[in-house]
């Protein structure tokens, strides 16, 4: 009954910020140039190469990992912009630097759109054709929450046509995609196979969340970090 989304919270939100900085600063082209022995062929050394530093990064989803994210934003000089359907008290705002904006404003002013949300019946899509449409050119998304909050055929076209800088995504609707998957091949994207969460220092993390849980329901307590799939078992967790 317990999911890993706290335990995982601070492993994400790295994974996250990773994914921002290989697309901004060309990562993978430029290892597979080194590693290829073209040093300084192929790519321009400044073409669409950006910093983080002064960007507007819009949160999607400020729950446990969007609010790391957040956190290790500021280090970066970043403007932090989130929209959620539960906003947070001016206060707390103000202690995480963050900005509240609507969903549509947020998508429009972003220069990264980072997502942190659940998969349910109102994230599911989330990011269509016309989420796509309403961001910035050379904007980025970013995904480290599951794949089908995504239109995947909405995101290669916008891709392929240049009206995206680029995608950095770790988790795809179909786990592992097709080999002839049209992401698989696009240049300006950046993947990683689900695996944003696990790490050395994540397990020990799981394990205590689980023991507490048993602890928590022996007392009669309810569970937290419910997995959403089993939550109709838990109503009043």
């Amino acid at each position: 009954m317990c999911t890993n989304g706290g335990a995982n919270a601070v492993a994400v939100a790295e994974h996250a910020i990773m994914l921002m900085l290989a697309v901004y600063r060309k990562l993978i082209a430029y290892h597979a140039n080194v590693a290829a022995g073209r040093w300084h062929q192929g790519l321009p050394r400044a073409a669409d190469v950006f910093e983080l530093a002064g960007k507007r990064v819009g949160l999607i989803g400020l729950g446990q990992i969007g609010e790391q994210v957040a956190r290790r934003l500021r280090a970066f000089e970043a403007r932090v912009l989130y929209y959620d359907p539960v906003r947070r008290a001016t206060a707390e705002e103000r202690r995480l630097g963050v900005e509240y904006l609507p969903l549509e404003a947020l998508l429009e002013s972003a220069d990264i759109v980072s997502l942190h949300v659940p998969l349910n019946a109102a994230t599911r899509g989330l990011i269509d054709a016309r989420a796509l449409a309403r961001m910035k050119p050379k904007a980025v998304l970013i995904n480290t929450s599951r794949g089908a909050v995504v239109e995947e055929e909405a995101l290669v076209a916008a891709l392929q046509q240049g009206r995206l800088l680029g995608a950095g995504l770790d988790t795809l609707a179909q786990e592992p995609p097709d080999p002839g998957h049209p992401l698989l091949k696009l240049p300006n994207v950046v993947l990683t196979p689900h695996s944003a969460g696990p790490t050395v220092e994540s397990f020990d993390k799981r394990f205590r969340n689980g023991y507490a849980n048993i602890e928590r329901v022996a007392a009669g307590l309810p569970p937290r970090w419910v997995i959403p799939e089993m939550r109709d078992l838990f109503p009043a967790s």
